[in-house]
């Protein structure tokens, strides 16, 4: 028989040829080392446990404006902080949640939760004068929609403090009376106090004090909040900064 060895391969003669190679049975270790590291990896990858996931807290700092007449930055702590529990009647409450450095709202005999943003340094505001504002609103109880900011605009609100009939809605008649010029003075609206202290209900009679949105966006969303009867009455809390920028006397 002629037998000849060419390096890893054997080959037999010509009858009933039989090719033997290293090179398969190198493979097939090699196949059995891989399996092996493989089912290893699985192993060790099944035995680490995952993180834990990150704590989901919904601290209620809903309405932070900020000093809106440089950019009304509506923070929250997450989004989701805006999609109320259907039950929590004290989460419109911006006091209700206070975080450490927070102001809170004085409420006054109204009801009407106030607080001074900004503190004015110049003439105080009293009945009979016209007065000049800057103003941005929010539809703070539900999904915080912006209704309107007249920062850098032409749309300032002005009004005569104390006339009869009435030119403003009574919170802002509350707010602004007091005031000193080139102050900023945030308002919360209870839902439940809306007629008493925001917008009447009847739509032939809503605008027929200001402020008055510009944007068909604000108004809608303004509109939605007061003539929806499925929303609570924590849902309709209205929250508006006030700027005083002028005091016509």
């Amino acid at each position: 028989t002629n037998t000849k060895v060419v390096g890893v391969v054997m080959v037999g003669g010509t009858s009933g040829s039989m090719r033997t190679t290293y090179t398969t049975r190198r493979r097939g270790m090699i196949m059995m080392k891989k399996q092996g590291l493989a089912n290893d990896l699985n192993k060790r990858t099944r035995d680490i446990k995952p993180p834990p996931p990150p704590p989901t807290t919904t601290t209620r700092r809903h309405l932070a404006l900020g000093t809106f007449i440089w950019g009304s930055v509506f923070a929250s702590s997450s989004s989701s902080s805006l999609a109320l529990d259907s039950e929590c009647a004290s989460c419109s409450d911006s006091n209700s949640s206070l975080q450490p450095g927070d102001k809170a709202f004085r409420v006054s005999n109204t009801g009407l939760r106030v607080l001074d943003v900004k503190e004015g340094k110049g003439d105080q505001a009293s009945k009979g004068q016209v007065v000049v504002l800057d103003w941005s609103g929010y539809t703070a109880g539900y999904q915080a929609k912006r209704i309107d900011n007249t920062s850098g605009t032409d749309n300032q609100f002005v009004f005569t403090l104390g006339a009869d009939p009435p030119q403003a809605i009574p919170a802002f008649e509350e707010a602004v009376l007091g005031m000193r010029q080139g102050g900023v003075r945030r308002v919360e609206i209870p839902g439940e106090l809306e007629e008493a202290l925001a917008y009447p209900v009847q739509k032939n009679a809503r605008y027929d004090r200001g402020p008055v949105p510009f944007s068909l966006g604000g108004r809608r969303a303004l509109d939605f909040v007061l003539d929806n009867k499925t929303l609570k009455p924590f849902n309709k809390t209205l929250l508006f900064d006030i700027r005083l920028n002028n005091i016509r006397k």
